[in-house]
């Protein structure tokens, strides 16, 4: 029949040729119903003739699926939704820091060195037992020669005229110019500078009539020569004498007279760098000039290291 039968949950209406559901009997259905029994998680909704999932059944998919199944790990859901207040540090938990200090600062040094005892400010009593690594160096049986004392050159005295003390220069031939002031004088001994205490050393003394310069390499305008042998040379910072039979060279008040004292036979006298002039109440000397090698070169400005005897007329 098509009519609902009595206490049946199937709303009242007009009978359909195609009813949409079967009636309530204890045959099976030949079609299987869509709506999900009483009781299911599935929601609701207007039966389909094409059901959108498989019925729940014990026999294996007629599909397979082409996805892998994988078991996720089951994890416990946190404790609390919401964010914990005091982060979680990997770290270990330290004590917070206090506005007081420690009991008592240390005051030991700790270092690497070595832990020694505290010098003594007095001597030991007995030597060290340890010799040293290297054994002391005994003193010199030769001691060094004492140095050389400064020279004490001589000083001017009347009728004794002495220049500054040179010794930077050596040289064979000095050139220089006496002046007479007021009076004539007559030169009575030569003293010179020598570098060494050789014996015999021969000299030779010329002069001319003139200042020197301007004619330092003309040898024929100077006109006498004389010719001497020191007897032994007094060496550095000593004035040698040229000889005790010096032949007196006179000079005539307000005229110059040129000498020229040349060395032979490779001796030499020391003298000084720079024009020079030194001078008394009655007599100038001025030099000078090198001219080594009997007027062979010649060396301006240089200064000569001796002095003169003289008298007065």
């Amino acid at each position: 029949t098509t009519t609902a039968p009595v206490g049946s949950s199937v709303a009242s209406g007009p009978v359909l040729d195609n009813p949409t559901h079967s009636p309530d009997t204890n045959e099976p259905s030949l079609r299987p119903t869509t709506t999900a029994p009483v009781g299911s998680s599935l929601a609701s909704g207007p039966v389909s003739d094409n059901p959108t999932h498989s019925p729940d059944t014990n026999e294996p998919s007629s599909r397979p699926t082409t996805s892998p199944v994988s078991t996720a790990p089951v994890t416990n859901a946190p404790a609390s939704a919401g964010p914990t207040e005091v982060p979680v540090s990997a770290s270990p938990s330290t004590s917070s820091p206090t506005f007081s200090p420690s009991s008592t600062p240390t005051t030991t040094l700790v270092t690497n060195a070595p832990v020694t005892d505290t010098p003594s400010f007095l001597p030991t009593s007995s030597p060290s037992l340890k010799p040293t690594n290297t054994p002391t160096v005994p003193p010199s049986l030769n001691p060094t020669t004492a140095p050389t004392p400064l020279p004490v050159w001589e000083n001017s005295s009347p009728g004794f005229l002495v220049t500054n003390f040179h010794s930077q220069i050596p040289t064979d031939g000095v050139m220089l110019d006496v002046s007479a002031k007021e009076s004539d004088i007559e030169i009575t001994s030569i003293e010179i500078h020598l570098d060494s205490k050789e014996a015999d050393i021969p000299v030779e003394i010329t002069t001319i009539q003139a200042s020197y310069m301007g004619w330092e390499l003309y040898s024929r305008i100077w006109r006498s020569t004389d010719k001497y042998t020191i007897p032994n040379g007094f060496g550095y910072g000593k004035l040698t004498p040229i000889s005790d039979n010096f032949k007196p060279i006179l000079v005539p008040a307000g005229k110059t007279v040129g000498i020229y004292v040349t060395l032979l036979e490779d001796n030499k006298m020391l003298v000084g760098s720079g024009y020079e002039a030194t001078s008394d109440a009655f007599v100038k000397i001025y030099s000078g000039a090198s001219v080594p090698n009997r007027f062979a070169s010649l060396e301006r400005g240089v200064s000569w290291s001796g002095a003169i005897r003289y008298k007065t007329n």
